[in-house]
């Protein structure tokens, strides 16, 4: 990915939406054409409008509402948790 923390508007952005690169989310297993998972409740269109460096940057993408952003995060969340728990117990054997 090329940096977009230094495209104009970043910060305001990243108050709008969440972005997942779709093989973390996925493990490494992702064989589709999308790189990001795009999470807004702003519609896609007005995001292409007011950020149109970032969402190319971003481009492929999958899009979808917040909602949706919220069981990706809690999911990379838990993939997190899980490979350092086993990590952790692999360590003791």
């Amino acid at each position: 990915m090329s940096n977009i923390t230094s495209e104009k508007n970043y910060d305001l952005f990243i108050q709008e939406v969440r972005f997942f690169y779709c093989q973390d989310i996925y493990e490494g297993d992702w064989e589709g054409k999308e790189k990001y998972i795009v999470a807004s409740d702003t519609p896609e269109k007005e995001l292409r409008r007011k950020y149109p460096a970032i969402m190319k940057k971003l481009s492929p993408y999958m899009f979808c509402d917040s909602a949706s952003g919220e069981v990706f995060a809690e999911s990379a969340k838990n993939i997190s948790k899980f490979k350092k728990r086993a990590k952790k117990n692999n360590e003791f054997w």
